[in-house]
């Protein structure tokens, strides 16, 4: 009995000593900030296998996050349903599929002096897009914040070029709606290397532009920034949907970012080290350059919108996009104007992409007439791999067929722009017509070298 009890003595006395060490070492504190055990891990995974799934044709990009059990998952955005080839776990880490649609570049459309952030505002090349902030440098310059493909036109602008609030879209004219002019912006690089940011500034007289948001905004940003991490609340006020509330979804987001087409697109970029928004509704096409902001009284800085689709926004981390331009985020308390309105048009976003019928591999095109139609084309490559714009005019039917080689590519709607992945590498000739479904009214044959 005396052993017995000797045992269970020590046991006890033991499991105390325990008890003390792992509360002494912080055990049972709280989760790290940067979100559950293994998240990293998931985050290293994910970046590994990324270039291998952009390869892929339908996929978009990838990101992590967290599943309803609060572990971590790898996900794979998509163009559309049933891509196929997309794993079911990345070792040992779950892969989720998430339907995005393609992710569209996007772009309050009165007049304002002295102008609140969360307006119209654009470069006399574009629609329109939305003020994100006001920063100011070390010497206490004023500027406006928002994207290149906003504020310099998908690096297409000339530093001084004049920035009009509202944008063109929603009745600014140039120079007589001119707010300021293009400071400096960060160039967009195209065709598959990765790009942290779409961002630029435009220097204004600082009379002109505020701190805060409209009276029924969220006020001003603080001059603090926060990370983005997954469940974390936001909010943000743009040009098109106004103020709105979400979460974000997921972080270290590597994605491809479209910047040009209608249906299809014809110019892309791939953004990496991106963050998410849900639900689709928390923007749409002319939110771009709109400031995120945590959704308390805070209002710490957290990101900088500049795309989305129908199910995400995206978003670039803002510490980066603010010390690329070393400039802070203006915490000033101004009040907001009352408008001065003008007459704008109704805000359209991007379109939804459609999915492209699949080729008919029989059929032969008819010569028809040359000249019917014109067509135009352009070769280039996306990470080694051929691709051809094509564009034409002249067709007045309802679809057209595309052909490639002499044998029917596709019959798709009669947009007048297709992207054709040729799915070879290294140097190639192509020949390209396109007829209106049904008929003998082609274009003359277009050759491409490449």
């Amino acid at each position: 009995m005396r052993k017995s009890h000797f045992l269970r003595l020590s046991l006890f006395v033991g499991l105390i000593a325990v008890l003390f060490l792992i509360i002494g070492s912080g055990a049972l504190a709280a989760p790290p900030a940067d979100g559950p055990p293994g998240l990293e891990r998931a985050k290293q995974i994910q970046e590994a296998n990324t270039p291998g799934l952009l390869a892929m044709p339908g996929v978009v990009g990838t990101a992590v996050s967290v599943d309803e059990d609060g572990r971590p998952v790898i996900r794979i955005f998509t163009e559309a349903e049933g891509i196929l080839g997309i794993p079911a776990s990345l070792q040992g880490i779950p892969v989720q599929t998430v339907v995005t649609g393609i992710i569209w570049a996007q772009d309050t459309t009165s007049k304002y002096r002295p102008s609140p952030i969360g307006v119209s505002v654009g470069h006399p090349s574009i629609t329109a897009g939305t003020i994100g902030a006001r920063v100011v440098d070390a010497n206490g310059n004023a500027y406006i914040l928002s994207n290149n493909h906003v504020l310099a036109n998908s690096n297409n602008a000339n530093i001084g070029d004049n920035i009009l609030q509202p944008g063109p879209f929603d009745g600014g004219s140039n120079p007589g709606d001119a707010i300021g002019t293009l400071y400096d912006f960060e160039p967009i690089v195209f065709g598959g290397s990765p790009n942290l940011m779409d961002a630029a500034i435009a220097a204004v007289p600082d009379a002109d532009l505020l701190s805060s948001t409209l009276p029924a905004g969220y006020g001003s940003p603080s001059g603090q920034i926060v990370n983005p991490s997954v469940g974390q609340s936001v909010q943000k006020c743009g040009r098109t949907t106004g103020c709105t509330v979400g979460t974000v979804e997921e972080v270290n987001v590597t994605v491809n970012v479209c910047f040009a087409g209608t249906i299809f697109c014809t110019r892309s970029a791939t953004f990496v080290n991106q963050f998410t928004i849900t639900p689709g509704s928390f923007s749409a096409g002319g939110d771009s350059g709109s400031l995120i902001v945590t959704n308390n009284n805070n209002r710490h800085a957290v990101g900088l919108l500049f795309a989305g689709s129908s199910t995400r926004t995206i978003a670039n981390p803002i510490g980066v996009v603010l010390d690329r331009f070393g400039v802070t985020i203006d915490s000033g308390d101004g009040g907001g104007p009352a408008p001065t309105p003008t007459t704008a048009p109704t805000a359209t976003p991007a379109p939804d992409p459609t999915a492209t019928p699949p080729p008919d591999p029989t059929a032969t095109p008819d010569p028809g007439e040359p000249g019917d139609i014109q067509l135009a084309a352009s070769a280039y490559k996306i990470r080694g791999v051929n691709h051809v714009d094509l564009s034409w005019s002249g067709a007045s039917g309802s679809q057209v067929d595309i052909y490639f080689n002499g044998s029917l590519l596709t019959t798709t709607a009669n947009n007048g722009a297709y992207t054709h992945n040729t799915g070879t590498r290294g140097g190639q000739s192509f020949t390209y017509q396109v007829c209106e479904a049904g008929t003998s009214t082609c274009s003359a044959i277009v050759n491409v070298n490449i």
